[in-house]
């Protein structure tokens, strides 16, 4: 009987001696984790999507705000911007593209660069206005907009106080990622 006792023992001993093994192995691998930075990690093309847009909007203030600061045309600036900011983001994601559509007083001017995407602009009171990709358009001051994509319909509504106001739509065909954004 003492024998079985003893086996018993040891077989307990074993086995906690395992959980304890098991325990310091799954606290490393938590370590090693939480140690590894995120640049390691692979990029999914929604991160790089979401990444694209949220540099273009942090830059479009900053070249809107000096523009103006610089008495600088903001359309031409604006247009500058766009085109290397595209140039830029086709590096890492081929398909991305954008619409602008950016109100400075009195215009409003319209840049399709999505990729292979022809849009058609149909602002309130006024005739249709169709652009190929790269192509721009400028208007007069209309406070809505109707923009059909691929058989989508967008609304942009422009409010009547702020001179300058930022309207936006991201498209990438990889995912049929749309984000809209509107800054004022």
């Amino acid at each position: 009987m003492e024998m079985v006792i003893r086996t018993i023992g040891i077989k307990m001993r074993s086995c906690k001696k395992g959980q304890f093994y098991l325990f310091t192995a799954i606290v490393i691998i938590a370590l090693l984790a939480g140690i590894i930075p995120k640049s390691v990690m692979q990029t999914t093309d929604e991160d790089v999507f979401n990444e694209l847009n949220d540099n273009f909007i942090e830059d479009a203030v900053f070249v809107i705000n000096n523009a103006i600061y610089l008495n600088a045309s903001v359309m031409e600036s604006m247009d500058s911007f766009a085109l290397s900011f595209l140039n830029y983001a086709r590096q890492r994601d081929t398909n991305f593209g954008f619409v602008i559509m950016l109100r400075n007083r009195n215009e409003t001017i319209l840049m399709n660069q999505l990729k292979d995407e022809n849009i058609s602009l149909q602002p309130s009171g006024g005739q249709v206005v169709w652009l190929a990709p790269g192509e721009s358009s400028v208007l007069a001051l209309y406070p809505l907009f109707d923009l059909n994509m691929s058989g989508s319909q967008y609304h942009f509504t422009f409010a009547e106080n702020p001179d300058m106001q930022l309207k936006m739509l991201f498209n990438s065909h990889k995912n049929a990622n749309i984000y809209i954004q509107e800054l004022y």
